[in-house]
């Protein structure tokens, strides 16, 4: 919890999450490759010259593995949660993470207590259901405002002029991977099946833009076709705008797709 913390204090918050996502992994490996393995060896070399192999190295070996099993489900959210804003994009992203730790080691002690044979411990998936309500919570309690970067409404304009702004800003710089036949060499098919090609395309992504450009700065990835801090604040203004007061009546009948 407490490298969670410090994590998002030195990096970016999906940064966090896959610094974390290397401790909880290096944790994993160094159980393996300084304790576990070594100790079989010398069980084994023990064993070749007839001598009693000391338990210890059963022990460790044991201890190790059920850290590892433990750490299991965690990693595995943290390598896929840095793909989903909602996960990070908060200001609580490392309490969320801390809850996500303590979920994933919930789930395998009553998997693990219930394969020994033991009375199942019913109660961690009280617990656990609990923890994930709270980091739903902390998701839409923490997520990003730009009521500060209101300057945006003065370059880009308001009402009609920002929906169009907002409407070329998305076609211009990121069609060009989501389309239905992108553009971008190597590319096959529109990244998880979104199209931007056209007004209608994108109002109907209007949420996962915000997400994506404004609140994370997940897209696009590493700011390679760039997009300024400004143009991200304006997509805000612009997603806080339609879902006020719907598209402008004047960019509805002057735009089509």
């Amino acid at each position: 919890v407490a490298l969670a913390w410090a994590y998002t204090e030195i990096f970016s918050a999906r940064g966090a999450f896959v610094q974390i996502g290397v401790t909880i992994g290096t944790i994993m490996v160094a159980n393996v490759a300084m304790v576990i393995i070594p100790g079989q060896k010398k069980v084994v070399a023990a064993l070749i010259k007839g001598d009693e192999p000391d338990p210890q190295h059963g022990i460790r070996a044991k201890q190790r593995s059920l850290h590892n099993n433990y750490l299991t489900l965690p990693v595995v959210f943290v390598m896929i949660g840095g793909h989903y804003p909602a996960v990070f994009a908060t200001t609580y992203s490392w309490v969320i993470l801390a809850c996500v730790l303590v979920i994933g080691g919930l789930v395998r002690h009553f998997f693990n207590t219930r394969h020994k044979g033991d009375p199942a411990p019913w109660w961690t998936w009280i617990a656990a259901a609990a923890l994930m309500l709270g980091a739903i919570f902390l998701s839409h309690a923490g997520a990003p405002t730009y009521d500060e970067e209101a300057y945006a409404e003065y370059e880009f304009g308001k009402g009609a002029e920002l929906h169009v702004a907002a409407v070329e800003l998305v076609t211009e710089r990121c069609a060009i991977c989501h389309a239905r036949v992108p553009q971008w060499d190597g590319m096959h098919f529109a990244p998880k099946g979104v199209v931007l090609e056209t007004e209608s395309d994108i109002l109907r992504q209007v949420d996962e833009i915000y997400w994506q450009v404004a609140a994370s700065h997940a897209m696009p990835p590493g700011n390679v076709i760039w997009v300024e801090n400004e143009e991200r604040a304006m997509l805000a203004n612009w997603r806080a705008m339609l879902r006020a007061d719907g598209v402008p009546a004047a960019a509805a009948a002057g735009t089509g797709g």
